[in-house]
């Protein structure tokens, strides 16, 4: 009998030692698990972070301490915009000029910009666009004007006869970070 709670103890003391060790022996686990997490964070918070060309080619050769000095090499996204002034009315209400200057930019600077002209008349009257041109070029401004003739006109056996007519001149100015500004 004493040799059976021998055993017996034995068992349960192995029991008691294994459910000690087993604690312990996962929460190591879970430290080293704890560990990648951190190390793989880390890792994808390196990689959002902006580099410069100069930090980049130092972390990839291991000479962090070599580098002289450290110039981030900036991405710009390139914007589009539209500036438009659109004028109706101006002898008669059934004719309008519409003045349209697209352009890209990267926030400091116009990229390029080109215009173009839209006219439109109702009845007897007569629009004609007379051209738009660039006037002003810079880095960070472009200035643009347009002009048309309008006309209201009546009929006649010989074509249409313009009563009144008006020379309209408009202009646009379109700036480096996606603002315009547009007049006549």
């Amino acid at each position: 009998m004493r040799g059976i709670v021998k055993s017996v103890s034995a068992i349960i003391v192995s029991l008691g030692l294994l459910t000690i060790s087993a604690p312990s022996t996962f929460a190591s686990e879970t430290d080293s698990y704890g560990d990648s997490l951190r190390d793989a964070n880390q890792l994808i918070s390196d990689l959002n972070r902006p580099q410069s060309v100069h930090e980049k080619a130092a972390s990839q050769s291991g000479r962090g301490s070599a580098t002289k000095s450290v110039q981030t090499a900036s991405m710009y996204a390139v914007g589009y915009g539209r500036a438009t002034l659109m004028t109706a009315g101006t002898v008669d209400w059934a004719l309008f000029s519409e003045m349209n200057v697209d352009f890209s930019f990267d926030w400091t600077r116009v990229i390029d910009s080109s215009g173009w002209q839209r006219v439109g008349a109702a009845g007897f009257n007569t629009v004609q666009a007379l051209g738009i041109s660039r006037t002003y070029t810079d880095g960070w401004k472009h200035s643009w004007r347009a002009q048309t003739d309008m006309g209201v006109g009546v009929p006649t056996p010989w074509g249409y006869w313009n009563v009144a007519h008006q020379t309209l001149t408009q202009f646009a100015d379109v700036y480096g970070d996606g603002a315009w500004n547009a007049w006549r």
